[in-house]
C-alpha cells in the first residue's frame, strides 16, 4: 500500500470507497427497489500493476509465493473489513498468481 499512501491513508481510502459504493448502491435501490440483489465488489488488481510497467497484461513478473501473498493480504484485509460483499480478482494473467492471490 505505497504509492504517495501511508498505511492509514490507505485503508481509509479503500474504506470510503466501499461506502461510497455502498451508498450508491442504496440511493438506486431506494428508486428501483425490483433491482436487487445489487452487490458491492472489491476489486483486487495484479501485482504488475502496482509495478506500473506493463507487466499487469504479460505476468512476467517473478515474485516468491510468500511475497505475493503478503502483497495481497492487506488489500484483501481492508476490503473485507469495508464490507464488500465479494472480490472481484482482475487481470491475473497466470494461474499461479490466481491461487497466490
Amino acid at each position: 500500500m505505497r504509492r504517495g499512501l501511508n498505511e492509514e491513508q490507505a485503508l481509509t481510502l479503500i474504506a470510503t470507497s466501499v461506502q461510497l459504493a455502498q451508498q450508491a448502491r442504496a440511493d438506486y435501490l431506494a428508486q428501483q427497489p425490483q433491482a436487487a440483489p445489487l452487490l458491492v465488489a472489491g476489486s483486487v488488481g495484479p501485482y504488475g500493476a502496482f509495478l506500473a510497467d506493463g507487466s499487469e497484461y504479460r505476468g512476467d513478473y517473478q515474485l516468491p509465493q510468500a511475497e505475493m501473498i503478503a502483497f495481497h493480504r492487506p488489500r484483501i484485509a481492508a476490503l473485507a473489513a469495508a464490507g464488500v460483499d465479494l472480490l472481484a480478482c482482475e487481470t491475473l494473467p497466470r494461474l499461479p498468481n490466481c491461487r497466490r492471490c
